[in-house]
C-alpha cells in the first residue's frame, strides 16, 4: 500500500480572487516508507463564457510559474487563503503531526525541531500577481528584504504550525492557528489562538503590526 503524507495531490483550499478561482494543493509523498515534503502549488482558473476554464500554475516549479513549490519552502506543505483589502494572503500549514511521529518511532527529534524552525509563513498577492512576505521567518530566497510586517516565525510564536482560519473585524484581519505545543509539551493549552496582524483601517496602506 503507498500512503503519500498529508494527502499528496489533493486540493487543499479554493476562493475567488479578481475575478479568477485560486486552487491551492499539496505535492508532498511518502517514497519508500519515507516522508519527502514538497511545499504546496497554486493555480488560477480562468473561466470563459462556455464554462470552461483555462488553469494556470502560479507557485510551483511547472509551466508559467515563476516560484518553486511552497514559495520556495519546502515545509510549507499547503495554503490557506483569504482575501482582505485587496490583497489574496496565503498562510502555509506545516504537518509536525508527520515528525511528531518519528521521535518515539526513531529518537530523531532533527524533523521535529525543523519544522518548529520553519512555522508559519504569511504571504500576499496583489492583482497584478506580485507577492509579498508579510510574516514569517527571514530566510525565503524570493523575499531577500524580509517580511515587510514585524511578526516573525509562527507570527511571532514557533508552536504556530499552521494557518486554520481567516476572518475580518471591524477592519482588521484576524487570523486563527493550530499551536502543536498542545501535543509537543502535552499541555493543556487552547490549539486555536487569534492573531490580529493588520491594525490599520481597510482604506489605509500602513504598516504590518
Amino acid at each position: 500500500m503507498h500512503v503519500d503524507g498529508l494527502n499528496g495531490g489533493g486540493i487543499w483550499d479554493i476562493i475567488e480572487y479578481n475575478g479568477s478561482m485560486y486552487v491551492t494543493m499539496v505535492t508532498d509523498k511518502s517514497i519508500d516508507g519515507h516522508i519527502n515534503k514538497q511545499g504546496f502549488a497554486m493555480y488560477r482558473g480562468d473561466k470563459h463564457e462556455d464554462g470552461s476554464f483555462t488553469w494556470t500554475q502560479v507557485i510551483g516549479d511547472h509551466g508559467t510559474s515563476g516560484y518553486d513549490f511552497g514559495l520556495g519552502i519546502n515545509y510549507s506543505m499547503s495554503c490557506n487563503m483569504w482575501v482582505y483589502n485587496g490583497y489574496l494572503y496565503l498562510g502555509t500549514y506545516n504537518d509536525p503531526m508527520l515528525d511528531l511521529a518519528e521521535v518515539p518511532a526513531s529518537g530523531n527529534f532533527e524533523l521535529l525541531y525543523n519544522d518548529l524552525d520553519h512555522s508559519i509563513y504569511l504571504y500576499r498577492m496583489d492583482a497584478d500577481g506580485n507577492f509579498q512576505q508579510v510574516a514569517g521567518k527571514d530566510d525565503n530566497p524570493y523575499f531577500p528584504d524580509g517580511p515587510i510586517g514585524n511578526l516573525g516565525a509562527g507570527l511571532g510564536n514557533n508552536s504556530n504550525q499552521y494557518v486554520w482560519r481567516y476572518g475580518e473585524h471591524n477592519g482588521e484581519l484576524y487570523i486563527g492557528t493550530y499551536d502543536t505545543s498542545t501535543l509537543t509539551y502535552q499541555s493543556p493549552r487552547s490549539p486555536t489562538v487569534r492573531w490580529p496582524i493588520w491594525t490599520m483601517p481597510t482604506s489605509a496602506a500602513g504598516p504590518i503590526c
